[in-house]
């Protein structure tokens, strides 16, 4: 959403912050996707939770902090499934390669080493492709950066912004 906007109406956005973000899937990145969709309506969200956890988050993090995963959990027991389906489609389909070079303003692309999902591979491609981007890739992380790592996140961001507005 936050790409789409900044192309739409560049004159509204100063900068542009893409944490784990999908663009540049190969066509078996694709279908990992799709398969995991279909597992999930097929046999129920149950059946993969316990891989999208181990993906999501470290296993010392897990380990170390079970009510924030059982929060997360529970969190997603709660939605739709089929709109949980909805964000696997969107990861899977995103298609943001074909005009992401058109995004000129400053931008920060934020993944964990270890993101198997937004992996530090099409994170690079997001940055070779954009003008002003710059890429932060956060050591031995998985996907959930924020959810690990809030603070180390927001540092990276706010020094970003920083560097963006002292260069004016």
């Amino acid at each position: 959403i936050g790409p789409a906007y900044a192309k739409k109406y560049p004159e509204n956005v100063l900068t542009l912050t893409m944490l784990s973000t999908a663009a540049f899937r190969t066509d078996s990145e694709k279908q990992k996707i799709y398969d995991l969709i279909h597992i999930m309506k097929t046999k129920g969200l149950d059946e993969v939770l316990p891989t999208l956890i181990s993906r999501w988050y470290t296993d010392n993090f897990a380990k170390e902090n079970p009510q924030f995963v059982a929060n997360r959990i529970k969190m997603i027991q709660e939605m739709e499934l089929e709109t949980f389906c909805q964000v696997f489609w969107i990861y899977a389909d995103c298609m943001m390669e074909n005009w992401i070079h058109e995004i000129k303003i400053p931008t920060l692309v934020m993944t964990g080493e270890n993101d198997l999902s937004c992996n530090p591979r099409i994170n690079k491609m997001i940055v070779e492709a954009m003008p002003n981007a710059r890429l932060e890739i956060l050591r031995d992380l998985r996907h959930s950066i924020t959810g690990e790592k809030p603070d180390l996140v927001a540092i990276k961001i706010r020094n970003f912004y920083e560097e963006v507005e002292n260069a004016k």
